[in-house]
């Protein structure tokens, strides 16, 4: 009976031993998947369920703070800039941090914030939108009207005007545009009516208006008048028209003066006047002016700005009008008149412009 009993209690320890051990391979297989499903860099949630851990908080924000460092633009360089209730706004700076234009002021060609006397550094924001270095402008310049449509934009090297300059009308239509260097006026200009159709075109070279120039009528479009500069100043053939394109006169400039043959024309092309220029000055000598038709209207002299001596005016047919004589201007001596026949109907006699009747 004894021997029983010791047989039945070392089966249950065998037993017993059997079951631990599978409890103990199970309970390390369940923690070793545990284990390999856990999340990297994960923790377990406290008791505030749904609050993210304060590691992915802070992950998160090293992301972002990461990836606005690898896209800010140079620390000296306005990347994009907006219109925004007319301040500045770029890529990477809060608007708030520019200082309002109307607060600073300019000595000696430098810009200060006021009560400061050291040259601003930093964006500016109101009408005028960009940004100071050293107390000089640098980089893109952009203003604009007080109806909030833009004035102009420019590019801005060390305080000078340098690159591509344009200029708008107060309705927001293109007015000018052009490249400056060095902040002199360089090649191509071109200007436009508040309609929006080209004004006025020409080159400059060095600040100075060199080569064609043309302008243009702002009712119809057409050619108004076209010439030269050389340094700024009128030469050669200069030629201007009505308003229905026709030439109304031709003229020759020397050195910014009008020198040699001035000739006006009618609307149908016929020569309507002739005269000679020297310096600018009309010249004194012989003149002639004619009709639409074509047929002379008068010819005579002119001395010292004046008609002078032998005069002759015509009817549109060709007939003589008017025959007599001008000293300083005035009518004097014997004049004749004639009919649109030719026929001789009157005679007059003048002494210095006043007629005498006996």
């Amino acid at each position: 009976m004894g021997k029983v009993k010791i047989l039945v209690i070392f089966s249950l320890l065998f037993i017993l031993y059997f079951q631990y051990k599978r409890i103990g391979e199970n309970y390390s297989s369940f923690t070793e998947l545990l284990s390999n499903n856990k999340p990297n860099n994960s923790i377990l949630l406290d008791n505030n369920i749904g609050e993210k851990p304060k590691s992915l908080l802070q992950e998160k924000k090293n992301s972002l703070k990461q990836n606005k460092t690898n896209n800010s633009p140079g620390s000296n360089r306005i990347e994009t800039v907006k219109k925004n209730d007319h301040k500045l706004v770029d890529s990477d700076r809060n608007p708030s941090a520019a200082v309002e234009f109307k607060d600073l002021i300019k000595l000696n060609s430098l810009y200060y914030k006021k009560k400061s006397d050291i040259p601003y550094t930093g964006f500016v924001s109101g009408l005028e939108n960009g940004k100071i270095e050293n107390g000089k402008i640098d980089g893109l310049w952009i203003s604009y009207f007080k109806n909030g449509f833009l004035r102009y934009k420019a590019n801005y090297e060390n305080g000078v005007r340098e690159g591509n300059w344009f200029e708008y009308s107060d309705n927001g239509n293109l007015y000018e545009e052009g490249l400056y260097k060095n902040d002199q006026r360089e090649g191509l200009w071109k200007r436009y009516f508040k309609s929006g159709e080209i004004s006025y075109s020409v080159t400059y070279e060095k600040d100075e208006e060199t080569g064609n120039v043309y302008s243009y009528s702002e009712e119809t479009g057409a050619l108004i008048w076209k010439g030269k500069y050389i340094r700024g100043e009128k030469t050669g053939l200069w030629e201007y028209y009505d308003k229905d394109g026709n030439v109304e006169i031709k003229e020759q400039y020397r050195l910014g003066n009008k020198e040699g043959l001035t000739e006006w024309f009618h609307k149908n092309g016929k020569l309507r006047n002739i005269g000679n220029y020297v310096d600018g000055i009309r010249q004194d000598g012989f003149w002639e002016e004619y009709y639409n038709n074509g047929e002379l209207r008068f010819k005579g002299s002119f001395l010292n700005g004046e008609r002078s001596g032998s005069w002759e005016e015509y009817w549109t047919n060709g007939k003589l009008k008017e025959l007599g004589k001008f000293v300083n201007g005035k009518r004097h001596g014997t004049w004749n008149y004639y009919d649109n026949m030719g026929q001789l109907i009157r005679v007059k006699d003048f002494r210095k412009g006043k007629e005498i009747k006996f």
